[in-house]
């Protein structure tokens, strides 16, 4: 078939809409290029959300180059979660066996049609070159290089009238470090007028893309490319000198002017450390307060900031419009924080989007960040289906332009905070080293600190972490990640050869007698990991592949649920369900598995994985709400429980218990059972990992519904 296709001829037959994996049904053609067709589709499972869906054109399916080219593009978008990119929904292949790629539709116009009514006001194109700036290094991080932004692939957006936000489209001939698909021999590819030299050398690095942009910027302040039409600037030094942008344009600041100059320098050294650096620099020059011009580098200036790095745990597994509206509810809580108030107040504060959450970077007061982390999580106590975790970090920043829409900072600080709060797990508010030696000097916040220790962290970065905990807020349980390191620690202690003598302790004087094996008599350690198993359902409908998760899952009515479980000892499983209101007159607590027509076998082998229920689903009702799930793992059979065994009150394959007397008995037992167990959630296999002392485990489960 020719690149002449439409999407009618796709199913052979005129005036058929294409309908891709059963649910993607095209629209119209939005375009297409030499390598492939781009079709506006509606998402049939989904509401009939709009989504773009990109085909690879029939010449274009039989070369080699131009397939691993496309995979490579799933690949690039699958790596990057930054909202300055455009995102990756679903990938297939056409009845025909053309392959496709499913991608968010942005409605709005591109940076090329903006330019139609001539170049851009300051403000806006501030905007836009700090975004996408921040949206090429997020890129740049993950291994992926563009090597193709030209103002047709800068998208602008508009959400109810607000803020415009840019975002990044046109990842084909995208450059990816360590890709999947392998290595491949360099094509130069892409448009010379936005071409770097290294580019049209076949050597193109991260450093391309901010050429890239530095042309893009050029054009969006004075409405036209730096270099004529011919190639001498790509091969030549001397003719790779334009003229300034502010005489093109009067009353653009002479520092605007010599940013963009050096993100386009020939050489690649010359030019800016990241895009991130140079859209930080030209923004800020352009955003001089005043309209005054700057003669320094704004990227030059250092100051300290205090920074409170924020993340939503499990957003990714969100729906898209629950993404949307638990950031709205988070920017809220922020906005509501008497410390981020008194902040903003005083032009102390600058608040920037994270894709998962924000950081707040303050200015002043080092304590503030603490003070808005404390609150926020006292708000959050209301509001149990954000889970949030934070960290803070005391470091240098670039405060890149004064406090208003596009205000922004950059640095070693925003960076480090964000690895502190990699560290912790839902509701971990964790601090720096940097933080901790102020607060230690406060009688105030001293008590709520607890000295982790160290740990590595990304590019082998050592870390020295405190966790800032109350009784009431924060999380004063281990964080997983450094549980995790404890274990890696005591398992390579036991392979020691020392391991004999230090396994025994000499008490003096007392003779051979006294010594004593050290954790002869301690409780064994047990483990038992779960996950979820997810169908979501709409109207009775399946809607996409079922999936794992940790738990991190708000259900809704209909969605389909089981739970896998297993331990790497032998031992008895026992799987409870209490009713939604514990504060009703009459509660129920159903016992889930084992199950009767199970033959009552609650035991699980070494290492034995077992789904409840082991066949079919359970599915959610109307009701609204949180209800607990209390799960009990014993080396023995549990005779507080087994003895329920005998219960006549079975309805739909399941015990129901409903005495007063009995579940008030249970509810005792599982309390005095119950301890403060290790918990992490493991982001590889999507289990949450109990560990604990004791021959039982006792840990309750949240199922939130909405």
């Amino acid at each position: 078939m020719s690149d002449n296709f439409d999407a009618t001829a796709i199913v052979g037959g005129a005036g058929r809409p294409l309908v891709l994996k059963d649910r993607y049904e095209v629209e119209r053609e939005l375009g297409r290029g030499g390598m492939s067709v781009v079709y506006l589709a509606h998402d049939k499972q989904l509401m009939n959300k709009r989504v773009v869906v990109k085909v690879l054109l029939d010449e274009s399916q039989q070369d080699a180059w131009i397939r691993k080219k496309f995979l490579q593009e799933m690949e690039a978008l699958a790596r990057i979660d930054h909202p300055g990119v455009v995102g990756a929904l679903d990938t297939g292949e056409t009845a025909e066996g053309r392959q496709f790629l499913v991608m968010q539709y942005i409605e709005g116009q591109n940076v090329r049609q903006a330019l139609a009514a001539g170049p851009l006001d300051v403000g806006r194109a501030a905007n836009i070159l700090r975004q996408v700036g921040h949206a090429l290094s997020a890129a740049h991080e993950k291994g992926v290089w563009h090597r193709d932004l030209t103002p047709e692939n800068i998208m602008l957006q508009r959400h109810g009238g607000g803020e415009e936000h840019a975002k990044i489209i046109d990842f084909g001939i995208a450059g990816i470090q360590d890709s999947a698909f392998g290595g491949e021999k360099t094509q130069v590819a892409g448009k010379y007028s936005y071409m770097a030299p290294e580019q049209f050398a076949g050597k193109p690095t991260a450093a391309t893309d901010t050429y890239a942009l530095g042309i893009c910027a050029y054009e969006i302040l004075t409405g036209q490319k730096p270099f004529a039409a011919s190639l001498e600037h790509l091969v030549s030094p001397e003719k790779s000198k334009p003229q300034a942008p502010q005489v093109l344009r009067a009353g653009l600041p002479e520092a605007a002017g010599q940013a963009i100059l050096k993100a386009i320098s020939f050489r690649e050294e010359d030019r800016f450390g990241s895009a991130r650096e140079f859209g930080e620099a030209v923004a800020a020059a352009l955003l001089a307060k005043g309209g005054k011009e700057k003669t320094k580098d704004p990227s030059s200036i250092l100051e300290v900031g205090h920074i409170l790095f924020t993340d939503l745990v499990g957003y990714s597994l969100l729906p898209m419009d629950k993404q949307k509206e638990y950031l709205g509810e988070l920017q809220q809580v922020v906005r509501e924080s008497a410390a981020f108030k008194k902040a903003a107040a005083h032009d102390d504060v600058i608040s920037l989007p994270t894709g998962d959450g924000m950081a707040l970077s303050f200015f002043g007061d080092p304590t503030q960040p603490c003070a808005c982390a404390f609150e926020i999580a006292k708000e959050l106590k209301t509001k149990t289906h954000l889970k949030l975790r934070m960290g803070i970090h005391s470091g240098p920043v670039y405060k890149v332009a004064d406090i208003n829409a596009n205000a922004n900072v950059a640095g070693g600080g925003i960076n480090m905070a964000q690895r502190v709060m990699d560290s912790g797990d839902a509701g971990h508010i964790l601090v720096s080293e940097a933080m901790a030696a102020t607060l230690t000097q406060l009688s105030n916040w001293k008590p709520y600190l607890v000295d982790l220790g160290n740990r590595a962290v990304k590019h082998g970065v050592i870390l020295h972490i405190y966790n800032l905990a109350s009784s009431e807020l924060g999380n004063t349980v281990l964080p997983g990640k450094f549980a995790a390191d404890m274990e890696k620690q005591r398992a390579a202690a036991n392979k020691g050869p020392l391991l004999a003598m230090a396994a025994v302790v000499v008490l003096g004087g007392l003779g051979f007698g006294a010594w004593k094996f050290i954790g002869a008599n301690a409780e064994p350690e047990n483990e038992l990991k779960y996950s979820f198993i997810v169908q979501r359902m709409r109207d009775g409908q399946e809607m996409g592949q079922q999936f794992q998760s940790a738990g991190n899952v708000i259900f809704e009515r209909d969605y389909k649920v089981a739970l896998n479980f297993n331990s790497p000892r032998a031992g008895y499983l026992y799987v409870l369900n209490e009713g939604m209101d514990e504060g009703k007159a009459q509660k129920t607590i159903a016992v889930l598995s084992p199950r009767p027509g199970e033959q009552w076998n609650p035991k699980l082998a070494q290492s034995q994985e077992i789904r409840v229920p082991e066949k079919g689903w359970f599915r959610m009702d109307q009701t609204t709400g949180t209800e607990n799930c209390y799960v009990v793992w014993s080396a023995k059979p549990v005779q507080e429980i087994e003895r329920f065994k005998a219960s006549s009150n079975v309805r739909q394959g399941l015990i129901f218990i409903e005495d007063a007397a009995m579940i008030g008995e249970l509810k005792e037992f599982l309390k005095k059972n119950s301890q403060k167990l290790e918990e992490k959630n493991n982001e590889v296999t999507n289990q949450t990992e109990l560990k604990g002392r004791g021959e039982i485990l006792v840990q309750k489960i949240p199922l939130r519904h909405q």
